[in-house]
């Protein structure tokens, strides 16, 4: 059974070498992934810099769709014969 991460390390070593199409082939969750992960880390840390208390936190909803997504990945790539079951291991 392939888990949501299989492919992120062969992915993220695609990306840092600009090689984003063949990323997303390896683990077509972790390069979308990374702006938002990205833009939320910049968003606490300017945050942080001015000053500011409270961190920014997204809301529970785009946990909940989040999670799912990952959750609906995982359970595609393992079913034989689809699209994301004929991705690089």
């Amino acid at each position: 059974m392939l888990c949501p991460g299989c492919g992120s390390l062969r992915a993220l070593h695609h990306l840092l070498h600009g090689h984003v199409i063949v990323a997303f082939r390896f683990n077509p969750v972790l390069v979308p992934l990374i702006p938002i992960l990205l833009c939320w880390a910049l968003v606490n840390w300017l945050r942080k810099t001015e000053g500011q208390q409270h961190k920014f936190a997204p809301s529970k909803s785009l946990f909940w769709v989040l999670l799912s997504l990952v959750l609906v990945f995982t359970v595609w790539r393992n079913i034989p014969g689809t699209l994301l079951a004929t991705l690089p291991q």
